[in-house]
């Protein structure tokens, strides 16, 4: 089973799809699809359980920004975490 530790306590399990350019999965049945689209520049979105939006927009992050990055900013800005 792939995981991803994104914080201490922040495990994800439910992984479709995991590269450095796309991530498509759910963490406490909310659906979460990411996609670099630059270098620092990721596309989020994550849906809730009732299917309204929590997270849909870009996120800049820093130059060196990982997808595990990405899917923490992900977590926070829906406020999963």
């Amino acid at each position: 089973m792939k995981r991803i530790n994104i914080e201490k306590g922040c495990r994800i399990t439910n992984i479709d799809e995991f590269s450095e350019d796309k991530f498509i999965g759910s963490y406490r049945n909310h659906y979460i699809q990411i996609e670099r689209e630059k270098e620092d520049q990721f596309y989020i979105i994550v849906n809730a359980p009732c299917g309204s939006s929590d997270y849909d927009g870009y996120w800049d992050g820093p130059t060196d920004a990982t997808m595990a990055q990405a899917i923490k900013e992900a977590l926070e800005g829906a406020c999963i975490i």
